[in-house]
């Protein structure tokens, strides 16, 4: 079967693909066109004629208003946000009430440390992302990540840098959303049935451990049949991206690390950073600050 090239790739979010849609081929004009292209399958076209809506005043604001109320498929989500930033700066009341009831906001701070690893500053950020409920009241929150480009790789003077770290290259990343947190014990058990983890540390908010990457994928697979959206593992692109969160530095939040940013083993230093006493155990997610996304315990390893 022959690829067709307007429509994007899942390899993209990797090498960085530049598929191009063909707006306006074959549409009608105006806020009837508008409306049509809203309704397109490819996200793109979609997002696009959101941009378009803007020029037709009350019509065109009906139209962005009805994006965020669409089902919460992964790329409706897209779409949604999209319409959020189009009407972000709006101060209409009408506006504001559709924004909490369908983008849900968390705010948090974001630590910068200097390279002794003491904070030098932090500062307010924000994110948005949309609940899944696992049943049970077990949640998992996924966070919308925005698009954009990463130098792949580290510098040649980076401390503990290897060798597959080189060249760094430029990739762009679409837009995707990812769990706030790793998958904890309690929510691997409502997806799975069963807990896999075989350590000594047990704990509803703990992560799951013993994870291979064969389970991995049955658990996007199952996730994905309960859902009714398509989970899958991030690339590496997706991931670093995900992680340094338009930081350059080896940590997020600086150029080395402490026992009060992770949870790791501490008698290994990096850096000048301290050398701390290793907690011997894993800690619940969450318990340690976040990067500029809005994502936790990016950073560590579990013991």
């Amino acid at each position: 079967m022959t690829e067709n090239s307007n429509q994007p790739r899942e390899y993209d979010a990797i090498f960085g693909g530049e598929s191009q849609v063909p707006f306006g081929a074959a549409v009608l004009g105006g806020i009837r066109g508008d409306k049509s292209r809203v309704a397109s399958p490819i996200v793109e076209v979609r997002i696009a004629a959101l941009s378009e809506a803007l020029k037709y005043g009350d019509a065109g604001l009906d139209v962005i208003i009805a994006a965020l109320q669409n089902e919460s498929t992964n790329e409706s989500m897209m779409v949604k946000f999209a319409a959020y930033s189009l009407l972000k700066e709006r101060n209409e009341p009408n506006l504001k009430e559709q924004f909490k009831k369908y983008l849900p906001t968390f705010y948090f701070d974001v630590i910068k440390v200097d390279a002794e690893g003491k904070e030098q500053r932090r500062s307010r950020h924000y994110a948005h992302f949309f609940p899944e409920d696992l049943g049970n009241l077990i949640v998992l929150e996924m966070v919308y990540i925005p698009g954009g480009t990463i130098m792949m790789g580290s510098p040649a003077t980076e401390t503990g840098r290897y060798h597959y770290e080189n060249p760094q290259h430029r990739i762009r990343i679409p837009n995707f959303f990812v769990g706030k947190y790793p998958i904890t014990q309690a929510q691997w058990q409502a997806v799975m049935g069963q807990n896999p983890s075989r350590s000594r540390f047990q704990g509803a908010k703990l992560p799951v451990d013993y994870v291979e990457w064969n389970m991995a994928l049955e658990f996007c697979s199952k996730l994905s049949q309960k859902t009714g959206k398509k989970y899958r593992l991030l690339s590496e692109a997706e991931w670093e991206y995900a992680c340094r969160a338009g930081t350059t530095t080896p940590f997020y939040f600086g150029e080395t690390i402490t026992r009060e940013l992770a949870n790791y083993h501490g008698y290994v230093t990096y850096g000048n950073g301290p050398r701390w006493p290793s907690s011997g155990t894993t800690t619940y997610v969450g318990c340690f600050p976040p990067n500029a996304f809005g994502l936790y315990d990016m950073h560590g390893i579990e013991h």
